[in-house]
This record gives C-alpha cells, structure tokens and sequence, in this order.
C-alpha cells in the first residue's frame, strides 16, 4: 500500500494474517468513527485475502451516491492494487470477473435470490457498510441472511452502533440490551475511536429571532435559543439568517483558502429547492460551486468526482453530505439542515474533521437552536 495506514486499518491487515495462518475467524466487528477512514478497509481485505481465503468481495452500503464511490475506490492512486470491483445492482454475473461488487441494501431488498445465486457460485467476503440501517427482523435482514450464511468472511462495519428509532440492530448480539463486542475465537473486533480519528472541529453557533405566521394568523416572535426552537429553526433557513450563516461561513473559507490551497467547503440544506438558492447565492459571489442533491442523478454524481478532485472547492448538498462523502479537504461546513438526530449530525460534522495533508482546522457554522446545541455539548464531552 502507498499510503500510511491508520491504527484499525493496520488492524484489518494483522486480521488477514490471522485469517490466512489458518485461524476460524469468519467475523469482523469494525467500529470506526465517522471520518475515521473506513472506506479503505474493503480494498485492504480484497488485496489481502483475495484469492487465498475467498474468491470475490461484495461491498453493500445505504445509498447509490455510495455505491459510485466504493468502486471509484479501488481505483484510488493512493492504494497499490491491482484489484478492481464494479457498481451493481441485480443481474446475472454481478462480479463479471473482477474482484467483486458493490450494491445497495435495497437492490439486495429488491432482489434477494440473485445475490443468494451469487454467493453460490464465489466464495465472498461480505463488507456490510453502515449496518445500523438493517434492522433486527427487517425486511433488509432477511433478504440479507442467505449472504451472511454462504460468505467466507463477513464485515460489520459502522461508526454508529446504536439506532436513532431505538430498534436492535441486525446481525449484532445484544447482551442486557446493550451490543455485545467481545472478542470470540470466530470474531474479531476492530475500533477505532473519535479522539484517536480526526481533528478536533470548531463550533460557530449563531442565535436569531424568527417571525413566522401560526395557522390562526397571528405572528409570533421567538429567539432560535427559545422556547419555539424548532419553529424558529424552520423559518431562519428559509430567511435572511441563512444567508447570514452562509455569508460568515464563505469568508471564513475565503480566508482559509489563501494558507491551505486545497481547503474546501461544504454547505448542507434543509431540501432541495433551497439548496438550489443557496447555489444561487453562492454563484451571485463569484463563488465556483456545484450542487449535488439527493436526487442522485447522474450529474450530481460527476459533481461530487469534480469536487474530490478539485476541480471546484464549493459543494451544495442535502442528504448526501450524510455517510460516505470522503473528501478529506473539507475544512468549513455550513450546516443549514433542520435534522436533529445525532447520528445524522455526527455524520456531517465528519465530513470536517478527516485529517489532510496541511489542514490544520475544522469549521463548523450552524443555527444556535437548542437540539444542536446539546449535540454539540454531548460530542464535546
């Protein structure tokens, strides 16, 4: 490998190793904090074990912005292999004679029998990305349990173990209600914590006071910090307040930019049509931006490949800036999202803090509401 491998990663490789000298593991717990560099560990496990311990690897992540990105993986300069996986959905011959394939959890949904077939003609490692959205029981579990059973090696990895709606995660043994990560003779557990992961992020919350219209006509006034929070939340996104944020965050990027040439920013919108005005907003600047919505076309998807690659330093998203968007660059995030979950902001928050050559800080802008704030407070801690 060219690059520097991080503490789990070398952990994976000394894994292998164990896996090749005959050991019965069959199990990987890896627990990686966002931004802790997961997404490299499918091409270390193919380099490694392919084709001593298994034939092929399948690769299975939560959305098809994500499925791109696994392939363009392997084809990283910065790994030295020689292995190759292709995106895929369902059909016939899904590998179609490289090293493997990466899909979705819901083409595995939607047809579970052609990646049963699959896995009876190759001997796979499983890679299960961000495992925490298969619910115990769910359809998604039993569509993925055939694959589990016929693969030679199977990959839990998450930098979530625990679920927003409180439901047990699948494949994951529980003990007093609690996940049960203990090494076993046939599981090996791999984590990777934030403290050790990435760097350490800076917080600009800002507070405002919102005017917004209840159902009955009467306007109503209350501070982001108060006690109408969530509406007040609301209604800033879509005001002069956004643009705001949105002004200190650019100018703290333009600033940054002049010391680290490679910075870039990214900014997060409640949906997509207000996404598309703050691109407009952006672009009225002179600013050079792309957007890149959750509609996952085929354009924002090239958007997203100019980005990682430079090509322009300003991206605007929705819920793509959630798992997966691996550019390290990333040094000032403005966070105009109305989502409150944790596991969501602990996502977003990471696309900041990943460790780059030169990048000495990350930046986080983001509406002083309270459910934000006690985020931030928890992550502090």
């Amino acid at each position: 490998m060219k690059a520097t491998l991080r503490r789990h990663q070398r952990e994976i490789v000394e894994v292998c190793r164990e896996i090749l000298e005959g050991k019965p593991i069959r199990e990987i717990i890896l627990s990686v904090t966002p931004g802790g560099g997961k997404s490299f560990v499918p091409v270390i496990l193919a380099e490694n074990l392919i084709p001593a311990a298994a034939g092929n690897i399948c690769w299975v992540v939560p959305r098809n912005s994500l499925k791109y990105q696994g392939e363009e993986e392997f084809l990283n300069p910065r790994w030295n292999t020689a292995k190759r996986i292709r995106a895929a959905d369902n059909g016939a011959d899904l590998s179609r004679g490289l090293a493997g394939y990466v899909t979705t959890y819901q083409a595995v949904g939607a047809d579970p029998k052609c990646h049963a077939r699959e896995f009876g003609r190759h001997r796979y490692v499983l890679f299960l990305d961000e495992f925490h959205h298969v619910a115990d029981g769910s359809k998604w579990h039993d569509a993925l349990k055939p694959m589990v059973g016929a693969a030679a090696i199977v990959v839990l990895a998450s930098g979530m173990m625990s679920r927003g709606d409180g439901e047990k995660i699948a494949f994951l043994g529980y003990v007093n209600g609690e996940p049960f990560l203990d090494n076993l003779a046939i599981r090996r557990i791999v984590a990777y914590s934030r403290s050790a992961a990435i760097m350490p992020a800076r917080f600009n919350i800002v507070d405002g006071d919102a005017e917004w219209e209840e159902p009955d006509g009467h306007k109503k006034t209350s501070a982001l910090s108060g006690e109408e929070s969530a509406k007040a939340l609301f209604t800033v996104l879509r005001t002069e307040f956004a643009e705001h944020l949105l002004n200190m965050a650019r100018r703290e990027f333009t600033e940054m930019s002049y010391h680290y040439r490679e910075a870039k920013m990214l900014v997060v919108a409640p949906n997509i049509e207000i996404a598309k005005k703050y691109y407009d907003w952006l672009a009225m600047r002179g600013h050079k931006a792309r957007i890149a919505t959750s509609e996952d076309t085929p354009q924002a998807r090239q958007n997203i490949r100019d980005y990682r690659r430079g090509v322009y330093h300003i991206l605007v998203t929705v819920a793509m800036a959630y798992e997966g968007l691996n550019v390290p660059e990333i040094a000032v995030v403005c966070c105009l999202s109305h989502i409150r979950s944790v596991p969501w902001l602990e996502q977003c928050f990471a696309r900041a803090n990943r460790m780059a050559v030169g990048k000495e800080k990350a930046v986080i802008y983001a509406p002083a509401d309270w459910a934000f704030r006690k985020v931030v407070k928890m992550i502090e801690r």
